[in-house]
């Protein structure tokens, strides 16, 4: 692929730091292309795609070193993205080292059971002890050819934000207690820098009260930029309110206003069910479908057409410990308030890949991690019948 060795020779582009910033870095997004943010990505296209054609560039946020060498730390995370596909075409790894960063990449076409044959180029950035991991898929080879001048330049403008304005606290604090809170209205839950509000409504439990649903649901969700399913969370409220992707004030609070405030859709709306059916209003959009009340392992669900809805239940600080197994990544919460995360062996013992430490506070609903080398966050977390989701990630006790 010609645009791997583009790439290189473009490498002088690794500079500078820009306004826009996602979990530790900062880039430029091309002129004319979208961004969103899909799970722990972002994620950006050219806008105008035709049917059929499929161009994304999907970017890490900062990563720490786990001691290995960067070369193996590349190899380890290619394969982790190339999991369910198998590859043909693999170019060499490139390297080039400018002003103190290392540019990593290697390109190769792709055969996945999900997304069928596709072309892929990897990148990876890195710079004293973070690294920065992309993922550029295109389905037509001319198609990337095209936009490689707006590829290379999104991946030679990442750069890390400063460790000074980042650097997380590291002292041991409880495992239950009250998460900070501020004024974070640009921010999203889950974000580097999001903090609750402190504002909003109680969240009820997740139940079915007088045939409506109330509280905290989740139900299953294909994302393809990590190639996995995943969550996502919607809340329901007893005066009709619901919404997707709740925007929490607190660990048991819900920030009505704060998530109707949002820029660009928002997901607020509202529900009525009558005749046996649901209807949802929100962002303009209408959704009906036949609302059933059923029952699965014990727990409590709805279905809304197709669409099943299950109970999500706060973690407890004793149901949250111990060590979570998910795709490609585990936690292991302890009871002194500190965890460590990173890839394990079958038999539990960490793997040198990605490993981390650091400090969490459990409040209902959210969690604070601390990790000891990264930027802290705030994400949602919840029990799923056995299972821990935490962001929209499902995790397994061990």
């Amino acid at each position: 692929m010609r645009l791997a060795a583009c790439l290189l020779l473009a490498a002088t582009l690794i500079t500078g730091v820009f306004a826009q910033e996602f979990k530790g870095v900062t880039y430029k997004k091309p002129v004319g292309w979208d961004e969103a943010v899909q799970g722990d990505a972002k994620v950006f296209a050219p806008k105008g795609l035709k049917e059929g054609e499929v161009l994304a560039v999907i970017m890490t946020g900062a990563v720490p070193t786990n001691g290995s060498s960067w070369e193996k730390q590349f190899a380890e995370t290619i394969a982790l993205a190339n999991d369910g596909g198998k590859s043909s075409n693999e170019s060499k790894v490139e390297k080039r080292e400018v002003t103190g960063a290392i540019l990593l990449v290697q390109s190769m076409g792709l055969d996945h059971k999900q997304i069928g044959k596709h072309s892929r180029l990897y990148a990876q950035v890195s710079l004293g002890e973070q690294r920065v991991f992309v993922t550029v898929i295109s389905n037509k080879d001319a198609l990337l050819e095209k936009h490689a001048e707006a590829v290379m330049e999104l991946i030679g403008s990442l750069a890390f934000k400063s460790a000074n304005s980042t650097q997380p606290a590291t002292s041991t604090a409880p495992a239950n207690g009250r998460i900070p809170t501020g004024n974070t209205p640009d921010s999203y839950l889950g974000s580097v820098g999001w903090l609750p509000s402190g504002k909003g409504v109680p969240i009820p439990r997740p139940d079915v009260v007088n045939g409506k649903p109330v509280g905290l649901w989740w139900k299953f969700t294909y994302d393809p930029s990590a190639l996995r399913t995943k969550a996502v969370v919607h809340i329901y409220l007893p005066d009709g309110t619901r919404a997707s992707n709740p925007r929490l004030g607190g660990g048991m609070l819900y920030d009505l206003a704060g998530q109707r405030a949002q820029k660009g859709t928002t997901g607020v709306g509202t529900f009525v069910i009558s005749g046996g059916q649901m209807v949802e209003r929100y962002d303009g959009f209408e959704s009906k479908g036949a609302f059933v009340v059923g029952t699965s392992g014990g727990a409590m669900h709805f279905k809304i057409g197709g669409a099943v809805f299950y109970q999500l239940l706060p973690m407890s600080s004793q149901s949250i410990l111990g060590q979570w197994k998910g795709p490609g990544v585990e936690y292991k919460f302890k009871a002194d308030g500190t965890y460590e995360t990173g890839m394990a062996q079958s038999n539990g013992d960490w793997a040198i890949t990605g490993f981390n430490t650091g400090t969490y506070i459990l409040d209902g609903y959210l969690i604070l991690l601390q990790p000891k080398d990264a930027p802290s966050f705030v994400s949602i977390v919840g029990r799923a019948g056995t299972e821990l989701i935490l962001g929209k990630t499902f995790y397994s006790k061990r």
